[in-house]
């Protein structure tokens, strides 16, 4: 087995079918094995894996090779006590199985491991597809019940790496929602599968150039918007004709521009298709609230952060945390991304309003020093 630990190994593993979907996202980089050993990459670790795909690769008894980027027992140890969490029926039965979560978690960031540890996991367990190695049967590759119909398609549609994003988002705000002393299992998998659609929104329009903007609005109040003028100003729009203006109003940076403006609202229609599958309304609430402030770096509907509750806190903070850039899960990254926690940002105009204690209550969860 390739080792655990890197990002990429220097000899991937061949893997089976049911080993390799034993998660809705990719362990590490995989790749389809030719017979001349030449190596086609076909997921980067953390990718929503494509199960239609393995199973025409299947049908042709294809080769498959994994580079794993993280470590499985560590993956399943922590999918089994979340299991276990959730049959718990006593808050005593509940409260040493809270502590293994977050212990686990807190080994996963002084060990120096991927945080991809922690998102396989979460994904496992509150998209509920469940591991091979926990199943009766070989999986038959459909996508968990909670990602059927409109939002599936959204979530196919979506940008790589605003997915990849959407995945730390989730899994952040719901381990660090545990460490605040949420301890209803179904309300911590509505915040899970709520954060998770939070910016489905972008899976509209051109969202690479939208995604550009926002991180460049992320950066600094005001960037996005200058971004898509810069873009605008390169292209020369007709001055007349109605066929010359409706191709201009459906042109990529027309759909940009819409796509930057409207996908909170977007997303907020796509999360009321996954009311059937949230048994708390003021999740669902809470992720809609948030997006209110996010173009302009600021809280929820100008409020001000004390004004927010834990749930809301946890989403503005985060989603202000995890850039809407790039990201290459690797070893140590758990440090990297975090590292606002403990070294706010000089330019940004959010970090200031945010309440220290509240800062400080997210430094003892990951060190190991939360309070009931």
């Amino acid at each position: 087995m390739a080792s655990t630990n890197l990002a990429v190994a220097t000899q991937p593993s061949a893997m089976n079918y049911q080993q390799l979907t034993a998660s809705p996202l990719a362990w590490g980089m995989v790749y389809w094995a030719q017979s001349d050993h030449h190596l086609v990459p076909l997921f980067h670790p953390g990718d929503v894996l494509d199960f239609a795909l393995l199973e025409k690769f299947k049908a042709h008894h294809s080769v498959l090779a994994v580079d794993l980027a993280i470590d499985p027992a560590a993956v399943l140890a922590m999918v089994q006590v979340w299991q276990q969490y959730k049959n718990a029926s006593s808050e005593e039965e509940l409260w040493p199985l809270r502590q293994q979560l977050l212990h686990k978690m807190q080994l996963l960031a002084t060990q120096g491991k991927t945080i991809l540890n922690l998102v396989a996991a979460a994904a496992i367990q509150f998209l509920e597809l469940p591991p091979a190695a926990l199943r009766q049967t070989p999986p038959d590759y459909p996508p968990p019940a909670f990602l059927h119909g409109e939002v599936f398609q959204a979530l196919c549609q979506m940008d790589v790496q605003v997915l990849r994003r959407s995945f730390l988002l989730a899994t952040l705000v719901t381990y660090f929602g545990l460490g605040f002393g949420l301890t209803d299992y179904y309300f911590l998998q509505d915040l899970f599968r709520a954060s998770l659609a939070a910016h489905w929104g972008l899976s509209e329009g051109n969202s690479f150039m939208a995604v550009q903007a926002l991180a460049a609005e992320q950066a600094q109040s005001g960037r996005g918007i200058a971004a898509l003028q810069e873009q605008e100003a390169q292209i020369s729009h007709p001055s007349s004709g109605e066929e010359e203006a409706s191709d201009a109003a459906h042109s990529p940076l027309a759909k940009a521009w819409q796509s930057f403006f409207n996908y909170p609202q977007t997303s907020v229609n796509l999360l009321q298709h996954t009311s059937s599958y949230l048994r708390h309304d003021d999740v669902l609430a809470a992720v809609a609230m948030q997006q209110e402030g996010n173009l302009e770096g600021g809280m929820p509907q100008g409020l001000c952060f004390w004004e927010l509750n834990d749930v809301e806190k946890l989403m503005a903070v985060f989603n202000h945390l995890l850039p809407f850039a790039p990201h290459r899960y690797q070893t140590g990254d758990f440090t990297t991304i975090l590292r606002p926690l403990f070294k706010a940002p000089t330019n940004s105009t959010f970090w200031p309003a945010v309440d220290a204690g509240f800062i400080q209550r997210c430094r003892d969860v990951l060190r190991g020093d939360e309070h009931e």
